[in-house]
């Protein structure tokens, strides 16, 4: 989370749901726009994230 958080200039918190995500293989869905792009933008991609208004 830490190292994510660095990357990707977002708070450790914010960053600990993506790295849950990226530990159990999963999807991260979120509706903070600002850390979706910014994880999307930066991030190394190991998880696949969705805007909440774009899961279905």
């Amino acid at each position: 989370a830490l190292k994510t958080a660095l990357e990707i200039g977002e708070s450790i918190y914010d960053c600990t749901f993506i790295a849950t995500a990226e530990h159990f293989a999963g999807e991260f869905i979120t509706d903070d726009k600002k850390l979706y792009e910014n994880y999307t933008k930066f991030g190394n991609s190991k998880v696949k994230v969705i805007l909440l208004k774009d899961y279905h």
